[in-house]
């Protein structure tokens, strides 16, 4: 169990539990919400739900049992948020969330904690403490001990070269967040300043340590919301030397971990299929379809800020038969629109397909067992449309044509010279926020003139093309015919003549 940043170091909580009843959820993805001293918690992973476990009740002595029992006895204050061990009873949470919510009117919010206020990307530093920083106990049962994420990690990855190796799979993760939202990272040094020190110039937004939490299994991690500082601890007895998967194990829980720090909360039902669930899953590699769109939900996607001419993302130059893509990018809501640009060649037909993407699941926000949820088909948030514009901004085609789930097309549009064009993305309708989209947009060239006195087909017309006219004077079906006529004659011969030379 987790404790939050008051005036103190660390105070207890995690993912909230609200009643049910009075919870407001929306989109599929959950979000840091703002309910009193929750909005600046953190979250912890924990090992479990795997198919092939039992989920055992948690014994008296258990530490998460005992957080559970000071909860009960008001030794952490309402409006405190809790995480429950698998096989709590169902009573038991029952009478935990009453004790910490009673009958306030809760709320579970999309507006949540940011780093950047909601829908803006930008840039975040990390950096890891010196060894020998005391990290304060954050849950019972938990010592405070000092950091030691340089030398544990260093004797793991020791023949993989030690310290570059696995700040480079830190970097792995944060650059596929990069990927998402457009939020940068920047390592830098770490003064070894007491823990909870927000980030400066001597070290970074976001502080990374190592240090014994609860043993092999259980916890794994923890980490905190953006508006309690976004630092992670990791436990050292877990197996993060796991080769499976390019290290996945590794990854996955940073990568977890760090969508807490950007300000996401755990979704439900837990069935491995989403990096947010509260049980870590290595059957996939990092953030999924509902991860993404709670990504481009509080930041944007990757090319945010591109809601004007301005400030459109390039396609580069594309000349016949070029093509480019836009995959992963989104619409927040339907206020939201993406601008792109391209150049063209003269002469260059234009086809733009805009695609929404996604499939039906079940998610919901967390409650006591995390086994629940609604059916949310993240394909039909948004009808897409799109319009093509000149240099200027002026629309040359707008295209609307179906509804929500289906994707736009614009065909071999005759783009009227060569320069620079725009593609404005919009929505036409919204169910929801956070439609994700794929963009293709491909140019071709305009249909050769016909050449039909070059009966060789050669591409010149000459002395080949008249001889066969000549040879086939007077025959009936013939491809020296190319006047149309059916019989081959003079005006056939007419029409070699006049277009003697190279083809057009």
């Amino acid at each position: 169990m987790p404790l939050i940043k008051t005036r103190e170091p660390w105070a207890l909580v995690q993912t909230c539990i609200p009643k049910e009843k009075k919870m407001k959820q929306q989109a599929g993805f959950t979000i840091a919400a703002g309910i009193g001293v929750a909005a600046s918690m953190f979250a912890i992973s924990s090992v479990g739900m795997g198919r092939s476990e039992a989920i055992v009740p948690p014994s008296p002595n258990d530490p998460l049992a005992q957080i559970v029992e000071r909860m009960v006895d008001g030794m952490i204050q309402p409006q405190s948020c809790a995480l429950f061990a698998p096989g709590t009873p169902w009573e038991r949470v029952e009478e935990v969330t009453a004790a910490l919510h009673g009958d306030e009117n809760l709320r579970f919010s999309l507006q949540g904690s940011t780093w950047f206020g909601q829908g803006n990307s930008g840039t975040l530093t990390y950096s890891f403490p010196p060894d020998g920083l005391t990290i304060p106990a954050a849950i019972q049962g938990e010592p405070t001990a000092p950091n030691e994420i340089h030398a544990r990690l260093n004797t793991i990855f020791a023949s993989q070269g030690g310290e570059p190796f696995w700040k480079d799979l830190f970097k792995q993760v944060f650059d596929r967040w990069t990927e998402i939202t457009g939020v940068e990272y920047i390592e830098v040094s770490d003064d070894g300043a007491s823990w909870g020190s927000s980030g400066s110039a001597t070290r970074g937004d976001i502080r990374i340590v190592m240090k014994p939490i609860d043993g092999a299994g259980g916890v794994l991690a923890y980490n905190r919301f953006p508006n309690g500082g976004g630092d992670m601890v990791l436990d050292r007895a877990e197996n993060w030397g796991s080769t499976f998967a390019n290290y996945r194990f590794f990854r996955n829980i940073v990568s977890h971990e760090h969508g807490h720090g950007l300000g996401f909360l755990h979704v439900c039902p837990a069935v491995g299929e989403k990096l947010m669930e509260p049980f870590l899953n290595t059957s996939f590699d990092g953030p999924q379809l509902d991860d993404i769109r709670a990504g481009i939900f509080n930041y944007g996607d990757r090319n945010s800020p591109n809601q004007s001419a301005g400030q459109a993302t390039s396609l580069g130059a594309l000349n016949i038969d070029d093509s480019a893509t836009m995959e992963e990018v989104g619409l927040r809501n339907n206020n939201d629109v993406d601008y792109y640009s391209f150049t063209a060649p003269s002469g260059a037909l234009a086809t733009i397909t805009v695609s929404p993407i996604g499939v039906t699941y079940v998610q919901g926000p967390q409650t006591q067992q995390c086994d629940g949820g609604n059916s949310f088909n993240a394909l039909t948030i948004m009808d897409l449309q799109f319009s093509l514009r000149d240099s200027n901004d002026n629309v040359l085609a707008s295209v609307n044509q179906t509804g929500f789930g289906e994707a736009e097309e614009l065909v071999e549009f005759d783009l009227p010279g060569a320069g620079e064009y725009f593609i404005r993305v919009s929505a036409a309708d919204s169910n929801g926020v956070a439609q994700v989209y794929t963009m293709d947009v491909a140019l071709s060239g305009l249909p050769a003139e016909p050449c039909p006195a070059d009966i060789t087909g050669d591409g010149q017309v000459g002395s080949a093309d008249l001889a066969i006219v000549l040879g086939e004077w007077g025959e009936m079906g013939s491809i020296a015919n190319i006047s149309g006529s059916g019989q081959v004659g003079s005006g056939d011969l007419a029409i070699v003549l006049g277009n003697w030379g190279a083809c057009p």
